[in-house]
């Protein structure tokens, strides 16, 4: 599973970049009253990120042994556990594209919590799911408890962004609202 997790880091690589990205641009936006500009962004952003993905996943589904194999040899339970879980995992990967980019967009708005709420999430679902289904599918639980725990820190971030709450997240002091900001000097 390390060979794996090592090729799975290096295919998220492009999205959570872009997701780094968006953070930037949603906050520069934001700053800048571009909301609109902000948008068009975004669906720029979730069109690449997901076209990477697919197109990664789909080299993984078709050329996975292949690539496992550059890096664990000719080791084939290694390469055939490896292959097994992205055979699982790859279908999963787009979920990860637009969580990444609307994380971005939270983050750079100011609604950072959420980054620690979805995170936290996954990891006890994917924690809990996998010693559920360890003992029935063995080392598959994993790969099946990563890609819900995906799929539930990606509705938790969808949730959020479609809610708008993260709109009204202000790290700018504006007319409205700058006592929040100003230092009290005793």
């Amino acid at each position: 599973m390390t060979a794996a997790t090592r090729i799975e880091a290096f295919i998220l690589l492009p999205v959570q970049s872009l997701g780094n990205a968006v953070t930037i641009f949603t906050g520069q936006n934001i700053g800048a009253g571009q909301m609109e500009r902000l948008k068009k962004g975004l669906r720029f952003s979730l069109m690449i990120s997901i076209s990477t993905i697919a197109l990664l996943s789909a080299c993984m589904l078709i050329f996975g042994e292949s690539i496992i194999s550059l890096i664990v040899g000719s080791d084939g339970q290694a390469v055939s556990s490896g292959n097994s879980y992205f055979t699982v995992c790859a279908w999963f990967y787009p979920l990860m594209a637009i969580m990444y980019c609307l994380a971005g967009v939270l983050e750079g708005a100011g609604d950072t919590i959420i980054a620690a709420v979805h995170s936290a999430t996954s990891i006890v679902t994917r924690l809990a799911v996998t010693l559920i289904l360890a003992p029935n599918i063995g080392f598959l639980a994993i790969a099946v408890s990563t890609s819900i725990g995906w799929g539930d820190a990606t509705a938790i971030v969808c949730t959020r962004y479609f809610s708008g709450t993260w709109k009204s997240k202000k790290l700018i002091p504006t007319s409205e609202n700058r006592e929040n900001f100003s230092v009290k000097r005793d």
